[in-house]
């Protein structure tokens, strides 16, 4: 469980304002490493329809090895996870959905609960019991469509991956 919030950051690098905008649920198996991931908006064929990825942000000082191996992410890219995913779930055994929560697609999306997510999934709502969210959808349609914004005016938006045990 965790929680998502926006710093609104001055050009020195202080913090103007830091606002509460939704709750966070992963599934434990399958969270990502702690560390900093860019939001890309792209068209996801398994949702039909636009969602906020996660990619590792690479470090300039870090070593050639943690640069290459995109931590917490997979190195395929955005276009070849999702043929994976969609022929995935095109052929599962029924009742058996363990090769599909093993793609890694690290995503923001709307649920209520961590069943249905694959390694890396983070649901958007307002938390409720441990591992629930509740009003899903909207609170995911308000955080897009801020993300949206901010990407089309050409900013970038970052999201901060702590290891936290609760709240």
């Amino acid at each position: 469980m965790g929680r998502l919030s926006l710093e609104i950051v001055d050009r020195k690098g202080g913090i103007v304002d830091h606002e509460h905008i939704c709750d966070t649920v992963e599934r434990e198996g399958g969270c990502l490493e702690p560390g900093e991931y860019r939001v890309v908006v792209a068209k996801c064929r398994s949702f039909a329809r636009k969602m906020m990825f996660l990619e590792a942000v690479k470090k300039e000082a870090s070593s050639s090895s943690d640069a290459s191996s995109g931590v917490g992410c997979s190195p395929l890219p955005l276009p070849e996870i999702c043929e994976r995913c969609r022929l995935e779930r095109k052929h599962h055994r029924f009742g058996c959905l363990d090769e599909l929560h093993a793609l890694s697609c690290p995503m923001l999306q709307p649920g209520n609960g961590p069943f249905r997510l694959r390694k890396g999934g983070i649901l958007i709502g307002e938390a409720h019991a441990p591992g629930f969210v509740l009003r899903s959808q909207e609170l995911f349609l308000q955080l897009f469509d801020r993300v949206n914004k901010v990407l089309r005016r050409g900013g970038e938006v970052v999201v901060e991956v702590n290891n936290f045990s609760h709240f």
